[in-house]
């Protein structure tokens, strides 16, 4: 037994040397533990787990700490799990100070009182076993091999077991080993993947064991088909189990894995592709540069037209995530993707539209829009992809958009921001001509006639008038370029409900800035007071220091009557 506090010089497997002190000795699951920390023992010899393998002569182990032997194994370097790391792992950990090292040492023979054919271990009595072959043929130890594995398939499926199962690190090794060995029976090797499939949702090891499946079909000639579903749905946890910070794109992965989709045509196959994808599409932007090709992308626009509403969307996801952060504007206008976008979008509004009364469908649709307008606005920087905006699909859906109520804010937030940036593009003499012929004047006066009630209205709560003011907003930024491309509009926007919602708005505004003011201890509202007199007095409208400040409505209503005149002075 180590001495508590007894200290035995030891060296490394490099011949280094590595401080130990002894603590003492523990008996856990019928083998011995002993734990040292602080002094140099013995060689490690490199296996899995690492075992001492040489006690050095001459030293001070030999003589003090006489119970480490070689043969012990190597369980814990400062409290972390190295029964299953390589020397590579190992070694860097013996640098560190205080060095706590945790043996474990299989038990002994013990010496029993032995009977005919029978030993007896305590009070139990024991089949003493002299060959293999008086117990019993191979086909019966791979008959228990197979029992045993359902019973783990079987503990598996209830995610209560898991951390059960993952508390005993060589159930997991057993299985990677046996899963690619050319022994396992087609019914044994899927069971095999079954079950690591269900061992797949802890997240540090669904990586092992992924990229083992992986592996094995690489490896194969010719693999059963019925495990293609195993293997997607561990990529599947695998990329969707990481954030965004941790993912890294793999080219040759989704390929191989694009590959296993296309031999399985199940709906679950390409499920899992177009996450993985997703997944991929959501790293680092440098990552997404490098990862992206036009094989990549040929296969995510394949499922821009996936009749599956969730892969659709996911599919329009992962076009717009790679537009963000890795857009390549040549490769997207020779793949024609913000017009494959648009064009899909508008097949999903026909068909929302010819099923009014399905909520879902048009969800869907609003959802695919938004999306590609979102895709699109970014693109604007891009002169190349600008140039492939003269789209009629989208020329229709922005003007038939202007006077739908039943679309949410947020749609028409993004739509404003993308009308205001077209309008400030290279073609935006084009797009206007055109937007004429479809009678924008009137649309416009006509969103505000229909969201100007819903504006006005105070039964919405907080999220909804947030919602509703930045829609608003947007519009009214749209609308001065629209102004500064086509002076004519004036005479539109100043109908009594463009004029109502922009006073209404002013108001929500200067009522939201004195409550600041407030917060803030009203020193910044006196300094503009201040500033405002001044102005008036060099205006000639005879205001004195003294002048009582006239209320914020009265204000606001000069500011419409402003507003009035600023758009009358064009005509």
């Amino acid at each position: 037994m180590v001495t508590p506090g007894g200290t035995t010089p030891f060296g490394t497997a490099n011949g280094g040397p590595v401080s130990v002190m002894g603590v003492g000795q523990l008996a856990v699951g019928g083998m011995e533990l002993i734990r040292v920390k602080k002094e140099r023992l013995q060689l490690i010899g490199w296996e899995l787990p690492p075992q001492l393998s040489k006690v050095l002569p001459n030293r001070s182990a030999a003589r003090v700490c006489t119970e480490l032997r070689p043969g012990d194994e190597l369980v814990e370097v400062n409290g972390t799990d190295v029964t299953e790391l390589e020397q590579g792992d190992i070694e860097p950990m013996f640098e560190a100070r205080p060095l706590k090292l945790l043996f474990r040492r299989r038990p002994e023979p013990s010496k029993e009182k032995q009977e005919e054919g029978m030993r007896v271990v305590g009070n139990i009595r024991i089949e003493q076993v002299q060959k293999v072959a008086a117990y019993g043929d191979p086909a019966q130890y791979l008959e228990c091999f197979n029992l045993a594995v359902l019973v783990i398939h079987n503990l598996a499926v209830e995610a209560k077991n898991l951390e059960l199962l993952h508390s005993e690190p060589r159930i997991l090794r057993v299985l990677l080993e046996v899963m690619p060995a050319d022994a396992t029976s087609p019914s044994l090797r899927r069971l095999i993947f079954s079950t690591l499939t269900c061992l797949c949702q802890e997240k540090a090891v669904s990586g092992r064991i992924f990229h083992a499946m992986a592996e094995y079909f690489q490896n194969c000639q010719k693999t059963d088909s019925s495990l293609h579903k195993y293997i997607m749905c561990c990529a599947n946890l695998y990329y969707t189990s990481m954030s965004r910070e941790e993912v890294k794109p793999d080219r040759g992965m989704l390929m191989f894995v694009s590959r296993m989709s296309a031999e399985d045509d199940a709906l679950v196959a390409r499920r899992a592709l177009i996450e993985i994808f997703h997944g991929m599409s959501q790293a680092p932007s440098e990552l997404r540069r490098k990862f992206l090709s036009r094989e990549i992308l040929v296969l995510a626009c394949s499922y821009l037209e996936n009749p599956s509403p969730e892969i659709q969307i996911r599919a329009y996801e992962s076009m717009y995530f790679c537009t963000l952060g890795a857009c390549a504007p040549d490769l997207w206008s020779d793949l024609d993707i913000l017009g494959r976008m648009v064009r899909t979008a508008g097949v999903a509004q026909a068909h929302a539209d010819e099923n009014a009364e399905d909520l879902l469908l048009r969800k869907h649709a609003d959802a695919l829009w938004e999306i590609s307008l979102r895709a699109l606005h970014h693109c604007l920087q891009y002169e190349v992809l600008v140039r492939q905006m003269r789209i009629p699909d989208l020329d229709r859906y922005l003007m038939e958009l202007l006077v739908d109520g039943r679309k949410p804010p947020e749609l028409h937030k993004v739509a404003a921001d993308l009308i205001a940036g077209l309008l400030q593009s290279s073609i935006s003499g084009n797009l206007w001509t055109r937007w004429r012929g479809l009678g924008v004047g009137e649309r416009l006066v006509g969103w505000f006639k229909v969201h100007g009630k819903k504006i006005l209205e105070s039964r919405m709560d907080a999220a909804q008038r947030l919602s509703a003011a930045e829609s608003l907003d947007a519009m009214l930024h749209m609308v001065l370029f629209a102004v500064e491309v086509d002076s004519s509009m004036v005479v539109a926007l100043v109908a009594e409900d463009v004029l109502g919602c922009i006073a209404h708005r002013l108001e929500e505004l200067a009522a939201g800035y004195e409550r600041w003011n407030d917060m803030a201890g009203g020193h910044k509202l006196t300094e503009d007071l201040e500033a405002e007199r001044a102005w008036m007095r060099a205006e000639g409208e005879g205001a004195t220091a003294g002048a009582p400040v006239e209320p914020t409505r009265r204000r606001l209503s000069r500011v419409r009557l402003g507003l009035v005149v600023f758009f009358a002075k064009d005509l």
